[in-house]
């Protein structure tokens, strides 16, 4: 998504990389963090979790993951950074001391908490999409839910997100200013927040949701109702006849649209009563291959049209990353 091109954001992945690559490539470093996380949060048996998470390009579950982590592990790692500038030869000190000044700065805590966000809008439906075999029809729907998410995200949210920042830099006593900007160059904390909200926060929300409108537009939708047809879905199900008219329109070409929806009752009657009472559900077509093969040409002509045309969508799809 071309969220990456909103600067705080790309530049707060790239540092996460960077530290999780800094303590990962060396078991003395990895030591170092181990324990300080271990010290800090000696009294804290929720944190469990000694190891810093790789961000996944492709995989929004494991990124999430990852940031998640990160925001909580983040004393421990700031004391592990101290610790290497302490003990180690110079240059690996070095290293430490520039990503210790990274991940003090208050635009990085808050660009972490906005993909915090962002990810956890999106997990549920990215969990869904990741899964084999899965109801693209009912995915279409939640990714529905998602986009009208992003689109109500509003100043109060970003002011939550804000806050969190603002709290976790107080802990650490960072102060809060923008990137490049001297004290006199923005005044007060209300000039900050305003302008981070107004070149990170709303060009992130919006990148985002452009991107799942070029993703996943009301024709995939349309199309995806199609695997509605397989056998498997529509066991236990109602008759939804209107479902189906934004596919006869869609395939207005290829089909005949009032005889689509008259075979649309019949088909659905076949596999509720005609076959339930013969055959597992197990042994229904859980695929358009597989359905195809069971759909007599003669008895559903445009129904067999239409499983010919469609491809199979009930492969995981995965988010672009951001």
């Amino acid at each position: 998504m071309r969220s990456c091109e909103v600067r705080e954001i790309r530049r707060a992945l790239k540092i996460v990389s960077g530290v999780v690559t800094f303590f990962s490539s060396s078991f003395k470093r990895q030591s170092i963090l181990q324990s300080a996380i271990r010290q800090m949060f000696s009294n804290d048996a929720t944190i469990t979790a000694t190891k810093l998470t790789k961000l996944c390009n492709t995989r929004w579950v494991e990124r999430h993951t990852a940031v998640v982590k990160f925001l909580k592990l983040y004393p421990g790692i700031l004391q592990a950074l101290l610790q290497v500038e302490e003990f180690l030869n110079n240059t690996v000190a070095s290293q430490a001391e520039t990503l210790r000044l990274q991940i003090t700065q208050f635009p990085f805590i808050l660009a972490l908490n906005t993909i915090k966000l962002s990810t956890e809008i999106l997990l549920f439906v990215t969990k869904i999409l990741q899964k084999q075999n899965m109801d693209i029809v009912s995915a279409c729907e939640e990714i529905g839910d998602v986009k009208r998410k992003l689109a109500s995200l509003n100043q109060e949210d970003f002011r939550l997100i804000y806050d969190n920042a603002k709290l976790l830099a107080a802990e650490h006593r960072i102060s809060v200013r923008a990137s490049r900007c001297s004290v006199t160059e923005i005044e007060n904390e209300e000039q900050i927040y305003e302008k981070m909200y107004s070149t990170m926060f709303v060009p992130f929300v919006r990148s985002l949701k452009e991107g799942m409108d070029t993703r996943f537009s009301s024709i995939i939708y349309k199309a995806a109702i199609i695997n509605r047809l397989i056998p498997i879905y529509l066991h236990g199900t109602e008759c939804d006849v209107g479902m189906f008219r934004a596919v006869a329109e869609l395939y207005a070409t290829d089909i005949s649209q009032e005889t689509f929806l008259l075979e649309v009752p019949r088909w659905h009657r076949r596999w509720n009563t005609e076959i339930s009472g013969k055959q597992s559900i197990v042994d229904f077509p859980h695929d358009l291959k597989t359905t195809l093969n069971h759909c007599n040409p003669n008895l559903f002509p445009n129904i067999f049209k239409l499983l010919k045309v469609r491809p199979n969508i009930t492969n995981p799809i995965y988010f672009p990353t951001f």
